[in-house]
């Protein structure tokens, strides 16, 4: 897990802990947070509310009206201690749109504050310290993504764009030939265009220092839920060899990876953005080599998978990830999958939450007087499994 996703994770249970004395913070939400840890937990509580404030007052300001419905899904259930159920209803949502609209909430204060961090100058040499322009850089950040959280990139739009910009402004007489792959028109990354953008102009222009007149190929993807963006070329004439403190110092908003690898003449630079209209399904089932199997059966689509191995960790895994549909599993050494869709279909926060059961009992008419969307015996052919996910969302 990805340094930013455990701060998010951690900063989910803070907030559920927001008043309690007891709260043993770890040294990833301290310094997340900006916190002294000497100050103690008192410090990173109020640094908490603060942020919520602020969140406040940033909406106050939008024109938009779910910077508001965001700020006060987060402030009625944390600050105010109402129940998921009385906060859905002071909104007049269900406590499932109030529950993706939360964790909607959370991503962008965790967002705000891990943009906003301040390094602990132990831990930094002087070339790495974040200098006042990047912090500068940074809260633009953060008010673009609040401002607008519902923004997604183009992908052919703006890579087109990247690559016609470095064209005119990559120095050296022999500027990189590009090699762009068809890309389909409809793929769309959940980040601000603004932001990826920069992001992309950050690992072009990175590549191309290094390979001087070298060719860059373009590969794009998608699988799980995630867009990459591969940029590739020969390190055979490098000019400047590359290295990840150098990577690091691309621009970008936390939950984009940018990765480094080098094989034999050839380096290659990956970014990877969430793409827009992902579906989150989380998988209960106790078989790792049948959550393989439906990753490769979802390969190339806007599925996301999400694994839950014990199902006595169910709801705390769908408090965490949100999903859009659960894929459930009915033979378990360690529960009654059963009994898991009676529960599902009996809490308000998850009864209108689409449940698939997906196992050999071949007991169909039960799973549907449980609460099942739909049923599909095991095994399951890939398009057959891709069908029943598409059939499952469209009669939500």
């Amino acid at each position: 897990m990805k340094q930013f996703e455990q701060f998010e994770h951690q900063l989910r249970k803070a907030l559920g802990h927001l008043r309690d004395h007891d709260l043993q913070p770890t040294d990833l939400l301290y310094e997340g947070m900006g916190c002294d840890k000497s100050e103690g937990s008192g410090a990173l509580q109020a640094r908490l509310l603060k942020a919520l404030d602020d969140l406040g007052a940033v909406a106050e300001a939008s024109e938009k009206s779910r910077s508001r419905l965001i700020h006060d899904s987060l402030y009625l259930r944390f600050v105010e201690g109402l129940t998921q159920e009385d906060t859905a209803e002071r909104l007049h949502m269900s406590p499932r749109n109030l529950q993706r609209i939360q964790m909607e909430g959370i991503h962008i204060l965790a967002m705000r504050l891990w943009l906003a961090r301040q390094p602990n100058p132990d831990r930094f040499t002087t070339n790495h310290r974040i200098s006042d322009w990047q912090a500068e850089v940074s809260r633009e950040m953060a008010a673009l993504i609040l401002n607008d959280p519902d923004a997604t990139a183009n992908l052919t739009e703006t890579l087109l764009g990247v690559v016609a910009l470095c064209r005119l402004t990559l120095p050296g007489s022999f500027p990189p030939t590009f090699v762009l792959p068809p890309i389909p028109s409809s793929v769309a990354a959940a980040c601000h265009p603004s932001i990826l953008r920069q992001t992309l102009i950050g690992a072009v222009s990175l590549l191309a220092e290094s390979l001087g007149s070298a060719p860059i190929a373009v590969h794009c993807g998608l699988q799980d839920g995630q867009i990459t963006v591969r940029l590739s070329g020969s390190m055979e004439q490098s000019v400047k060899p590359l290295d990840d403190s150098q990577v690091k110092g691309i621009l970008r908003s936390p939950d984009v990876t940018i990765t480094l690898t080098q094989r034999g003449d050839s380096a290659f630079l990956t970014v990877s953005v969430p793409s827009a209209g992902q579906r989150t399904v989380l998988v209960v089932e106790d078989n790792p080599d049948t959550v393989h199997y439906y990753r490769r059966c979802t390969s190339g689509t806007s599925y996301r998978i999400v694994h839950v191995a014990h199902p006595a960790n169910l709801f705390e895994a769908i408090e965490a990830t949100a999903p859009d549909l659960v894929l459930l599993d009915v033979m378990m050494p360690t529960a009654d999958g059963w009994q898991l869709l009676t529960n599902l279909h009996q809490r308000p926060a998850t009864r209108d939450l689409p449940v698939i059961v997906c196992s050999v009992v071949k007991e169909e008419s039960l799973a549907l007087a449980l609460g099942a969307t739909l049923f599909s015996p095991k095994p399951v052919e890939p398009q057959a499994l891709l069908s029943a996910l598409n059939r499952a969302f469209d009669q939500q």
